[in-house]
C-alpha cells in the first residue's frame, strides 16, 4: 500500500506537457473541492484571531513592535532584534517581517493578526503538502489536529519571535519532503538561508539542521557544490546587518555564547516532560474546568504522548524496512552504509517518513543542555508530532479496509476514535481561547509580574484621553510598572494628547503652576498610588477594568505647592524640595522630593533616568519617556528598622538612546537600527555633583 501519488507523478511525465499541465490542474480543481479544507481553516483561523485584540502585550512585543514602527518611519533597515533570554542580541528576522503589519498600521494589533495569519497558512500548507504525499487521509487527520492544538494555537495569538516559527518550519520541513519524493535539484538554494533564517528567529531553529542532514544523505544526487556556494551566499547576506553590528561591538554576542557554553552541564528529562506538555488537548494555566474534566484532559495528553511513540516507531520501521530487501553485500565495509542509502532511496515514502522521524527524535539531544529549557523551545518541533500521528492512523485504516470481517468493525472504531481526538482537542483549546479572552486564569501565575492585554491598556490610554478632554487638561501622566512600560511608552507616542511615561519607582508630577493633570496609575501600583492620594489633591475619576486581574485607575490630580524652606540647589541641574516620613496603610518609609529644571523632550528611542542614592537606604530608579522643566519627581525608600541622624543622598541622571550606525564612504545613507541602548550623563559630573547630606526627617 502506499500513501503517494508518486506513480502517478512518474506516469505523468512520459506524457506530453499539455495532458501533465490538465492533471495537475484536475488534481487542483478536486483539492479546492474539498469540503474538509474549509472546515479546517475556519477553525483554524477561529481559534488563532478570535478577540486577537486581547493579545499579550508585554515588554517583548512592545519592543520588538516599537522597532519595526520606528524603523518604516526613519525609513532605516534594522541590524538586531530585542535581547534573547540568554543575553544576547537577537538577530533581526524578526523586526523585518514585523514592518509589514508595521507599514499598514501602527496598532499592535496588527503584528498579532499578522502573526496568527501565517500560522493559519501553516495549517493549510500542513493540509496540501500532506495531502500530495500521503494522501487525503492523513492530510485531514495532520491538518485537523495541528488546527487544534493547543499550545500552538497559544503562541500563534501574539508576537513573539520564535511563534513565526511555526510557518517557516512547515515550509523547511515540505521541501525535504519535495526532495525526497521528486529528486529535486537546486533545492539547498532555498534549504540553507531558511535554516539561516530559523536560527535568527529563535536559536531552537538550529535543531533542524538533524532532518536537513537526512535528506542530504537519502538525496545524494540532489546535492551541487553550486547550489551549497549560492545558498551560503544569500545565508551570508540574511545575516549581512547582524555581522556589521557584531563588528562594531567586537563580536560581544559571540563571547557571551561561548561564556554560555562553560556553563554546569545539566542531564535530566526536562525536555521529555515539556514535549509531553505541548501535546496537551489545553493549556493549563488558562482552562478552568472541574477537576474531573481537567484529569481527563490529562489522560488525553498521556493518550496522545503513547500516541507520537507508536508513531515514531512506525515511522523508523517503515523507513528501514527496505533495508531487509537487501541481498547483497559490499566486498569492503566501508562501502556498506553506501549500500543502505541505495536500499533506503527505493522506497520514497520510507525515506520520507525517516527525515520526520529524524526532526521528531533530534528533540532526545537536549537531554544535555546548559540552560533552562522552557516550553517555547518546543515551537520547533511543530507540526512533526501530527503529521507523524496522521500518517500512522491513516496507514492502519487503509490496512484495516482491506480486510473483511473483525478488521472492517475495527476500521469504523479507529475512524471514530480519530474524530474524537481531534473533537477533544477542538474543546480544550476552545475553552484555553475563551478563557484567555476573557481572562479566565491567575495573570500572575501566567506572566511575570502579571499579565497585560493590549486592548485593557488601549482602553485605558483611550479613557485617559476622553477625561482630558473632558477637563480640557493639556498632558497626560502615566505611572507604568516593569511589565507595561514598553508597552505604554509606545503607546503613549501614538497618543493625540501628550503622554508622560515613568515607571512605578518614582512619581513623576507637574509644576503645580501648570494645574490639574489626568494620572493614570497601573493595577498594582499600590505604594505610589497611596503617596500621590495621600499628598495631592487627588480625585478617582473612573476605573478601565481589565478581564483577568486589577484595574487600571485614572485620577484627576492637582499637583502641591512646595511649601517650606527654601529649595537646594543641586550643581547637576536639580533642586532638593525636602523630605518626609510616610505612614499609610501601603506606604510606610521616606519620601524625597525633587524639581527637575530642563525640559527632556520625548524623542523616539530614547528615555531618561534619574537614580537617588542613600548610603544608609539603597536606591531608587526612575524611568521617564520625557521631562518638562520644573517637573516633580518623588523617591520613596521603604522605612528601614534603624534610625539615622542624618542621610547622604546622590542624584544620577542618565540619557539613553538607541543605537543606530551607517555605512562608510558612500553608502554613508543606509543606516541600521538597534535595540543596544547607550546611556550617558547629561552633563560631566564634578566631584561632588547631585550630592547632599540632610538630617532624618
Amino acid at each position: 500500500m502506499t500513501f503517494t501519488r508518486v506513480q502517478n507523478f512518474k506516469a505523468s511525465q512520459a506524457e506530453t506537457s499539455e495532458p501533465a499541465a490538465y492533471k495537475q490542474q484536475a488534481s487542483l480543481r478536486s483539492w479546492l473541492l474539498s469540503w474538509e479544507i474549509y472546515l479546517i481553516v475556519l477553525v483554524a483561523s477561529f481559534l488563532r484571531l478570535y478577540g486577537i485584540q486581547r493579545t499579550e502585550f508585554d515588554g517583548d512585543q512592545a519592543d520588538i513592535f516599537q522597532m519595526a514602527h520606528d524603523a518604516i518611519v526613519r525609513g532605516h533597515l534594522v541590524a538586531t532584534s530585542n535581547i534573547a533570554s540568554i543575553g544576547i542580541y537577537n538577530p533581526p528576522g524578526t523586526i523585518y517581517f514585523l514592518m509589514v503589519p508595521a507599514a499598514i498600521s501602527a496598532d499592535p494589533v496588527g503584528g498579532a493578526i499578522f502573526t496568527a495569519i501565517l500560522s493559519i497558512a501553516s495549517v493549510l500548507l500542513t493540509y496540501f503538502c500532506m495531502r500530495r504525499y500521503f494522501g487525503r487521509l492523513a492530510a485531514t487527520i495532520s491538518a485537523s489536529l495541528y488546527a487544534t492544538a493547543a499550545l500552538s494555537i497559544f503562541y500563534s495569538r501574539f508576537m513573539w519571535n520564535q511563534n513565526l516559527l511555526f510557518f517557516f518550519v512547515t515550509v523547511l520541513i515540505f521541501l525535504f519532503l519535495e526532495v525526497i519524493f521528486f529528486q529535486r535539484k537546486g533545492w539547498l538554494i532555498l534549504a540553507i538561508p531558511l535554516l539561516g533564517l530559523l536560527f535568527q528567529l529563535h536559536g531552537s531553529g538550529i535543531l533542524l539542521l538533524a532532518p536537513l542532514i537526512v535528506t542530504v544523505v537519502l538525496a545524494p544526487k540532489t546535492v551541487r557544490i553550486r547550489d551549497i556556494v549560492f545558498g551560503s551566499g544569500l545565508l551570508l547576506l540574511l545575516y549581512l546587518p547582524y555581522i556589521l553590528w557584531e563588528f562594531s561591538v567586537s563580536f560581544h554576542d559571540v563571547s557571551v555564547l561561548l561564556t554560555g557554553s562553560q556553563r554546569e552541564n545539566v542531564y535530566d528529562n526536562q525536555i521529555w516532560i515539556l514535549y509531553q506538555t505541548y501535546l496537551s488537548p489545553f493549556y493549563e494555566s488558562f482552562l478552568n474546568l472541574d477537576t474531573v474534566y481537567i484529569t481527563f484532559f490529562k489522560w488525553v495528553r498521556v493518550f496522545m504522548t503513547g500516541l507520537i511513540i507508536l508513531s515514531l516507531l512506525f515511522a523508523l520501521f517503515s523507513g528501514l524496512k527496505a533495508l531487509r530487501r537487501q541481498h547483497e553485500s559490499p566486498r569492503v565495509w566501508w562501502l556498506k552504509p553506501l549500500q543502505w542509502v541505495k536500499a533506503l532511496q527505493s522506497s520514497p515514502e520510507g525515506c520520507a517518513l525517516l527525515v520526520l522521524a529524524s526532526w521528531q527524535l533530534v528533540m532526545l539531544s537536549e537531554i544535555h543542555h546548559t540552560i533552562k529549557l522552557q516550553l517555547h523551545y518546543l515551537i520547533v518541533f511543530a507540526p512533526g508530532q501530527y503529521l507523524l500521528v496522521g500518517i500512522f492512523l491513516a496507514w492502519l485504516i487503509y490496512w484495516l479496509r482491506q480486510r473483511t470481517g473483525w478488521p472492517r468493525v475495527a476500521m469504523y472504531s479507529l475512524s471514530i476514535f480519530s474524530l474524537l481526538l481531534i473533537l477533544v482537542q477542538l474543546v480544550g483549546s476552545t475553552y484555553s481561547v475563551l478563557d484567555a479572552v476573557t481572562g479566565q486564569f491567575n495573570e500572575k501565575d501566567f506572566s511575570h509580574p502579571y499579565y497585560n492585554d493590549l486592548q485593557s491598556m488601549q482602553d485605558a490610554l483611550a479613557r485617559a484621553e476622553d477625561e482630558a478632554r473632558v477637563h480640557r487638561i493639556q498632558h497626560i501622566y502615566v505611572d507604568a510598572d516593569r511589565s507595561n512600560f514598553s508597552g505604554f511608552r509606545y503607546l503613549a507616542g501614538q497618543a493625540q494628547i501628550p503622554t508622560i511615561v515613568s515607571n512605578d519607582e518614582c512619581v513623576l508630577l507637574p509644576d503645580a503652576s501648570r494645574g490639574p493633570i489626568i494620572w493614570l496609575v497601573s493595577p498594582y501600583s499600590a505604594v505610589n498610588e497611596a503617596l500621590v492620594t495621600h499628598l495631592t489633591n487627588a480625585t478617582l475619576l473612573s476605573v478601565s477594568h481589565r478581564p483577568s486581574g486589577a484595574p487600571f485607575k485614572l485620577y484627576l490630580v492637582q499637583p502641591p505647592v512646595h511649601v517650606g524652606d527654601q529649595p537646594l540647589q543641586l550643581s547637576n541641574g536639580m533642586q532638593y524640595l525636602g523630605s518626609q516620613s510616610i505612614h499609610t496603610a501601603q506606604a510606610q518609609g521616606l519620601l524625597t522630593q525633587w524639581r527637575l529644571e530642563k525640559d527632556r523632550p520625548a524623542t523616539t528611542g530614547q528615555f531618561y533616568n534619574y537614580h537617588v542614592t542613600s548610603n544608609e537606604l539603597g536606591r531608587d530608579s526612575c524611568k521617564v519617556t520625557s521631562v518638562q522643566s520644573d517637573d516633580q519627581l518623588w523617591t520613596f525608600f521603604p522605612q528601614q528598622p534603624a534610625k539615622f541622624n542624618q542621610l547622604s543622598l546622590r542624584v544620577e541622571m542618565y540619557q539613553s538612546t538607541e543605537q543606530s550606525f551607517s555605512l562608510p564612504g558612500l553608502l554613508s545613507f543606509i543606516t541600521f537600527d538597534t535595540f543596544s541602548y547607550q546611556t550617558q550623563r547629561f552633563q560631566k559630573a564634578s566631584a561632588n555633583q547631585g550630592s547632599l547630606t540632610i538630617p532624618w526627617p
